[in-house]
């Protein structure tokens, strides 16, 4: 079995090869792609039938978040209620390590889930709502209050599915707000433009805000590229070091 957790733009690619060489595959986040902030399965569930006819088992978001919330539905489903009709799934992380910005899992992928739109489940249609906009104080066992946002995570959607019995699904998370202030500085973290680097040895990614001119430098001897960002704005410089000369060139990714 190929246990998959890079990042989820690589899913699909995974699953193929897993197909082409006869193995199970397993991961803790659906597939998202890289141009938009849009995670949902059903890229993922259109190759159901495939892994079927190929005698292959896919299991997918086998973690915590999707994953044991989904095994926590099914278990109460199955050993508590008769149906269930309203779910809230709700998300605290009480800890505090006195960092202003520091997730506990990928920085982008964090923050594409956390600026994206909320949206929960309720009268057999999704609602949406604006990021951030339903928020209010959740009592924690053993935590206490905290501010929780309701935001879209994608086990809603698998729930939905297998339990038709919902009239309404919503999951809601908590941040601290050093953490949103931060997360959510328009300028500093928000990625709008994605300008790709290649060479031989090296291939790397640098997000940047597309408000802005962008101005790159020409390779140096070194094996350097410089970007800056100009325009009313302090300048802001990004080096990519490599020892060996560059064959590549800036590409936009469109």
């Amino acid at each position: 079995m190929v246990i998959n957790v890079a990042l989820p733009y690589q899913d699909l690619t995974i699953m193929e090869a897993c197909l082409k060489t006869g193995v199970n595959y397993l991961d803790t986040a659906n597939y998202e792609p890289p141009e938009v902030a849009k995670f949902e399965y059903r890229w993922q569930w259109a190759y159901h039938d495939r892994f079927q006819d190929a005698g292959l088992t896919a299991i997918l978001g086998c973690g915590f978040d999707p994953g044991v919330t989904g095994v926590f539905t099914a278990y109460a489903a199955k050993h508590h209620f008769d149906a269930i009709h309203y779910l809230d799934i709700v998300d605290c992380n009480a800890g505090d390590h006195g960092k202003p910005f520091a997730t506990n899992f990928n920085p982008e992928i964090n923050i594409r889930e956390i600026t994206q739109k909320g949206k929960y489940w309720e009268d057999g249609s999704w609602r949406e709502t604006k990021p951030h906009e339903i928020h209010k104080p959740l009592h924690y066992p053993n935590i206490g209050p905290r501010e929780s946002y309701l935001i879209y995570h994608e086990e809603l959607e698998s729930l939905v599915k297998h339990f038709p019995a919902l009239k309404r699904a919503r999951f809601w998370m908590t941040f601290g707000q050093e953490y949103l202030t931060h997360a959510l500085n328009p300028f500093s973290m928000k990625a709008k433009r994605l300008f790709r680097f290649n060479s031989s040895r090296l291939s790397c990614q640098i997000r940047v805000s597309s408000a802005r001119t962008i101005r790159a430098k020409p390779p140096s001897a070194a094996g350097s590229w410089g970007l800056k960002i100009i325009r009313r704005r302090p300048i802001i410089s990004i080096i990519i070091a490599d020892t060996r000369m560059p064959t590549g060139k800036q590409v936009p990714k469109r």
